[in-house]
């Protein structure tokens, strides 16, 4: 639960960049709560609202004038201004910079919060030449050039800015959400890497222009359910990389592998409901000078030939929660080696010792929330992420969106070597 703030501070403009589940998807109903009518969550009003711009298949930009209702009524042009309460938008779109803009004020920590998204399903940070469509990027198109889905975060950015200040709502502090993956599935970490930083630095400068001090809030994809090929990314590797978590106006929020999926790959009304409640907890730490840390593998190697040992950064204990249990707790072997796992368990309070059938030889990769679904694999059927896993901190705050729901800190999927 969000403790009230020693003041309420000027309003904050609140971002979201990446792929469907950076808002382009919709997942509802929104759940039912009074924060969720705070009109002091507002949208610019132009393209989709909440949603940003919406193109078709051969770039050209949708012209649809917000998505917002009133009484069961989708509301005219003439009946919403330049920006326009989320209170109002489409009850069918569960939000996250709904939910998290909306914890935020209501725990006071910020007068008003401005939020747009910039998003679109299956583009890579970099397109690739498509047969189906002319925009193939959130960054860069296929020829190199910039993609529109990037101006439209700087514009949405620099039109918000301008209203704020129009309306006497002077606006110093930008949070982006950053969420963003999927497409990149088969793109090498240190490339993608590569062009996140240069993407990042030309936001940065942009925004800091606008009178902005900006902070990224990066997420690891949860990856697909087990109808298709699960989440064994190089991508999601960057969670763990030491330069993803040296870099000084980024944070690490999370892994999404726990939060409950819609159908294959979109997460459905109430994780979006609990994933933007965690981020606006984050950046109530954050902005109170406090850092925001979840668990980290921080060490690791064989204790004897038949087990290795795992040691854990965290500011709490580790716990092993047991609502969606997966074999080995999430932790598993690629088939082509020739050995298995018998046993997992926590040998200390932030160590965790994992045991295998057969001496080990030769080094090994060892998995967690992080697997490859074969056509083979026995797999159980469910609406969650097919690489999962059930280690995160004993941390916990109580959901002030869910009644009865715990916002917790997961330990992001990984893929380890182990080895004499």
């Amino acid at each position: 639960m969000l403790d009230a703030a020693p003041s309420v501070r000027n309003p904050l403009l609140l971002l979201s960049y990446g792929q469907s589940n950076a808002e382009a998807h919709v997942a509802g109903p929104r759940p039912s709560s009074p924060l969720l009518e705070d009109r002091r969550v507002v949208a610019l009003a132009s393209g989709m609202g909440l949603r940003g711009h919406l193109y078709g298949a051969d770039g050209a930009r949708r012209s649809r004038r917000g998505d917002f209702y009133r009484d069961g009524r989708r509301l005219e042009e003439h009946q919403v201004g330049s920006v326009h309460p989320l209170s109002d938008h489409n009850i069918e779109n569960s939000s996250i910079l709904h939910a998290a803009g909306s914890v935020l004020v209501g725990g006071n920590l910020f007068e008003k919060v401005y939020v747009r998204a910039a998003a679109r399903g299956g583009m890579r940070l970099v397109g690739r030449p498509s047969p189906k469509n002319r925009i193939s990027g959130i960054f860069r198109l296929s020829d190199g050039e910039i993609s529109p889905l990037f101006e439209d975060l700087l514009n949405s950015a620099e039109d918000l800015v301008q209203i704020g200040a129009q309306s006497g709502e002077g606006m110093t502090r930008c949070y982006i959400l950053f969420i963003h993956g999927e497409a990149d599935r088969s793109t090498k970490f240190e490339d993608y890497w590569a062009d996140f930083l240069d993407m990042k630095r030309r936001v940065d400068a942009h925004l800091a222009g606008l009178g902005l001090d900006v902070h990224w809030l990066v997420t690891q994809s949860a990856g697909t359910d087990h109808n298709f090929g699960g989440n064994d990314w190089e991508v999601r590797k960057g969670a763990i990389h030491p330069d993803v978590r040296s870099v000084p106006n980024l944070t690490f929020l999370g892994p999404l592998y726990p939060y409950a999926l819609d159908d294959f790959i979109h997460h459905d009304a109430e994780a979006k409901a609990l994933i933007g409640e965690l981020a606006a907890t984050a950046i109530r730490e954050i902005d109170r000078g406090r850092p925001w840390n979840g668990p980290m593998p921080q060490d690791w190697g064989l204790l004897d030939a038949r087990s290795a040992c795992i040691t854990v950064s965290s500011d709490t204990p580790l716990v092993i929660d047991t609502r969606h249990p997966y074999d080995h707790f999430g932790f598993s072997l690629a088939p082509r080696i020739r050995n298995r796992i018998v046993a997992v368990d926590l040998a200390g309070p932030r160590q965790i010792r994992i045991r295998f059938e057969a001496d080990i030889a030769k080094p090994i990769e060892i998995d967690y929330a992080f697997r490859h679904r074969f056509p083979d694999t026995q797999v159980t059927a469910r609406p969650m992420a097919f690489g999962g896993g059930q280690i995160r901190e004993a941390w916990g705050e109580d959901s002030v969106l869910l009644p009865g729901k715990t916002l917790h800190k997961w330990l992001p999927g990984f893929r380890i070597t182990v080895g004499p």
